[in-house]
């Protein structure tokens, strides 16, 4: 019973000085967060006294060079949306044209047919049927296929 008390308080004391050093990892990591965000807070407060600092005469022209950005970025927008627009045009006049035969049905005949050749004349085989050429129709089939709808095909 001592030796299962003293694994366990070894095995207990290893969890907690893995669970310390992560948690000393985890505050290590915030504190570098900390520190980057309090730099960019400073970067941020050094601008806005600098801007404060500057006439409103630069300040006039900072906001005019913006707007002129602005505008061109504008027109390049506009521009760029345009031609997406004729493009999407142009696939949706493809997918409505027509073309004059669409609504023609697809006709077509299927036949079986068999020939044959008897060398021996009725009299030599004792049945009815003359020697010679024999031409036997068995089947005819005729297909005619037509879509009410052109962009509705069946899937069978």
């Amino acid at each position: 019973m001592a030796v299962f008390c003293m694994f366990s308080a070894a095995a207990f004391g290893q969890d907690i000085d893995e669970r310390l050093n992560n948690l000393e990892n985890a505050l290590k990591s915030q504190a570098r967060t900390i520190e980057e965000q309090q730099k960019t807070i400073d970067a941020l407060k050094e601008e806005i006294a600098r801007q404060k600092n500057q006439g409103p005469m630069q300040q006039s022209r900072e906001s005019e060079q913006a707007g002129q950005e602005t505008q061109s970025a504008g027109k390049d927008l506009h521009q760029k949306v345009q031609e997406l627009t004729e493009k999407v045009e142009q696939v949706a006049e493809a997918q409505t044209r027509t073309f004059p035969g669409i609504f023609n049905p697809a006709i077509g005949v299927v036949g079986e047919t068999v020939f044959g050749y008897r060398s021996r004349k009725s009299s030599e085989t004792g049945s009815g049927r003359p020697g010679g050429y024999d031409i036997n129709q068995r089947s005819v089939e005729l297909n005619i296929a037509a879509s009410v709808d052109p962009f509705a095909k069946p899937t069978w």
